[in-house]
């Protein structure tokens, strides 16, 4: 109801508000209808439109056709890499398998133990 009553109140201060004569600023800008160099400026304006070149089209270019991709993955592929690929992810899953049995054999310091052994070349009692 509140807002029903607001654009009442500005209805009717617009109904206060005098008219603004037609015309303003622009219409004393304006030349007399016969004036000869209101002719000569619309014809030099004429001749400076029909020399441009024409705008280019406002339609946008058609898109670019991306082609299918050539690995499984949906990425792009090196050529000749799906051998070395392959094996990396073979010997990955071992190692990971290793790990993954050495923390049910005997927790984190098994794991501790087997990085240690592998990497840094330690094993206990030797």
């Amino acid at each position: 109801m509140a807002f029903l009553a607001a654009g009442a109140v500005k209805s009717a201060r617009a109904a206060k508000k005098p008219a603004k004569a037609t015309g303003g600023k622009a219409a004393a800008r304006r030349a007399p209808a016969g004036d000869p160099n209101l002719e000569r400026d619309r014809a030099a304006i004429q001749k400076i439109k029909d020399a441009r070149e024409p705008e280019p089209d406002d339609t946008p270019a058609p898109a670019a056709t991306v082609p299918p991709p050539t690995s499984p993955g949906g990425g792009l592929s090196l050529p000749g890499m799906g051998a070395a690929a392959t094996g990396s992810g073979f010997l990955f899953g071992v190692f990971a398998w290793a790990l993954g049995l050495a923390y049910l054999r005997g927790g984190s310091p098994e794991v501790r133990r087997f990085m240690a052994a592998k990497f840094l070349n330690k094993v206990e009692g030797s």
